[in-house]
Formats: C-alpha cells, sequence, structure tokens
C-alpha cells in the first residue's frame, strides 16, 4: 500500500515541477533571448519555487491519508509554565515576659502568724505580731540572729519579728544594722493576799494606742465580770481565774463583734495582757501606776 502512495506523491510531483517551468517554449524557441547571468538566476528561482510548492502538495497529500511524515519530527509541545507559589514566611511570635515588679520597700510576710517584741528574744516584751497575709515593711536588720526589725503592724513605732517564718521581697541591701537593746529586767512577782481581787475601776488601753477606757471589773469567787462603754456600744467580759488568781482569761462581747482575751497581773495596780488571741495588746492600771510596758503579755 506504501508503494502505491509513494507513486502517487511521485506523480504530483512531476505535474507540479511541469506547471511551474517559465513560459517559454518547450521547442526551444523564446519570445526573448536572455544572457546566460539572466538564465541562471531564473533557473534557480524556478528550483526553489518548484521544491516549496512539492513540499506543500506532500505536506497536504500526507494530512489529507492521515499517514504520518516520519521524516518530520513531532512538534515538541512546550507545557506552559506553571506558576510558582510564593510561601509567606511564618511569623514566629516571641511571648510576652511579664516582670513582676519588685516593690521600693523591703516587705516581709509570714506563713505562721508571729509575735514581734521589743528585742530579739523570747525575754522580750510583745508589743505587736504579724499575721498569715498581711505585711509590714522591713526598716532593719540584726545580723547576729534571725530577726527583722519592721515596723510595728498595731502601733506606731518598730518592733522585732524572728525570721523562722518570714519572708522578705524587695531590696534588703543597704538596710541598718541593729544591735540588740538590753535585756530587760524581770519583773518581780508577787503573791497575792487572800483577800486580793480584781474588782475594781481600771483605766485600760487596747487596740489603737491613746484608746483609753474605763472598766469595771467584779470578782466573784473564780469568775471576773465586767465591761466598758464605747460611745453607745457596750463591751462586756466574762472570764475564769487561774488557780493563782493572777490571771484572766475569757471572752468579751460588744453588738458588733466578740474574741478572747487574756490578762494577768504584774503587780498589784497593774495587768498585761492581749485580746483576739494575741492579735492586739490590752494592758491597765489603777492606783495612779500608769500603764504597764509593754502592753501586751502574759
Amino acid at each position: 500500500m506504501q508503494t502505491k502512495f509513494w507513486f502517487k506523491v511521485f506523480m504530483i510531483c512531476i505535474a507540479a515541477m511541469t506547471l511551474s517551468l517559465p513560459a517559454c517554449n518547450l521547442f526551444g524557441t523564446s519570445e526573448t533571448a536572455l544572457s546566460p547571468e539572466q538564465l541562471a538566476q531564473t533557473a534557480i528561482a524556478e528550483t526553489v519555487a518548484v521544491e516549496h510548492s512539492v513540499q506543500t502538495i506532500v505536506a497536504q497529500t500526507l494530512v489529507a491519508s492521515g499517514v504520518k511524515d516520519t521524516d518530520q519530527p513531532d512538534a515538541t509541545v512546550v507545557p506552559e509554565p506553571t506558576s510558582t507559589q510564593t510561601l509567606e514566611p511564618t511569623i514566629t511570635l516571641t511571648p510576652t515576659i511579664t516582670l513582676t515588679p519588685t516593690p521600693e520597700k523591703p516587705m516581709v510576710s509570714v506563713s505562721v502568724n508571729t509575735n514581734c517584741r521589743t528585742g530579739p528574744g523570747q525575754q522580750f516584751g510583745q508589743v505587736g505580731s504579724l499575721l498569715v497575709g498581711e505585711q509590714a515593711e522591713v526598716v532593719g536588720v540584726y545580723p547576729e540572729g534571725e530577726y527583722w526589725i519592721i515596723k510595728n503592724p498595731l502601733r506606731a513605732g518598730e518592733c522585732w519579728l524572728w525570721g523562722n517564718y518570714a519572708t522578705v521581697v524587695g531590696q534588703i541591701t543597704g538596710l541598718p544594722t541593729y544591735t540588740s537593746p538590753p535585756t530587760p529586767t524581770p519583773t518581780p512577782s508577787f503573791t497575792p493576799t487572800p483577800n486580793y481581787n480584781w474588782t475594781g475601776s481600771w483605766i485600760t488601753s487596747h487596740g489603737n494606742p491613746g484608746d483609753t477606757y474605763v472598766i469595771s471589773l467584779t470578782q466573784t469567787d473564780m469568775t471576773v465580770e465586767g465591761s466598758y462603754t464605747d460611745g453607745g456600744n457596750i463591751v462586756t467580759f466574762n472570764g475564769t481565774l487561774s488557780a493563782d488568781k493572777l490571771t484572766i482569761n475569757g471572752v468579751w462581747v460588744s453588738i458588733f463583734t466578740s474574741g478572747f482575751f487574756e490578762i494577768k497581773l504584774i503587780n498589784p495596780n497593774q495587768f498585761v495582757g492581749n485580746n483576739n488571741n494575741g492579735d492586739y495588746p490590752w494592758c491597765g492600771y489603777r492606783e495612779g501606776a500608769g500603764f504597764p510596758s509593754p502592753c501586751m503579755g502574759p
């Protein structure tokens, strides 16, 4: 079949060449005589034209016949360039560090309710206390023991806080160094007379320094009762005496609140003590003896 095909192509080419001959006399005569150079140029131009015509006819014949020209390379399909995805850079967020401000003044807190005294040791009188959840400003340090000197949370002035349960935050560099005050001379105890009792009027101070109240106490056997008036508020006391009758433990009650108290005679006309389980000092005197110092006790 291919032989017949190429025979047709050959005949088509002969026909094309014949039709493409120049308009001249086939028998060798021409209307105009040409020079040899002109004849050569004319022959070249006609040959190129014939070759182009043959190629065109062959290509059209191949297409019409469905035959692939194996001498011609396949058209190379150039793929369309695909778009390149530009990835945005991933932004890594740096976590914000929250700084806890350091207090300008050193502050102390405790994990256990701690007494505050006039010096470093239990031999010094208690003049205040620092409770769990409270803070006080530190004003000095005692390097020879575990004590901080702080502003008294209960009254004006300073007191010494045992550092065993204490935590101090803030700048402590530069705090003044304290030396221990002289050890207080123990107040001599006394033995009450059989006829001695608490009955009478006492000038007392508790809570805020400078606030004084006159309380009337009445002793009956081993109990003591009393009361005082603070404006329109009446505060009553009811306590039980110790075996030596020097100490009273009891409860105080007002229209607003209530609490516990403990007071102790240090001589016939002075007593020291505290209320609210040691939160506040409470002391008193009679017969012009004056307030004892320290007020906190026993």
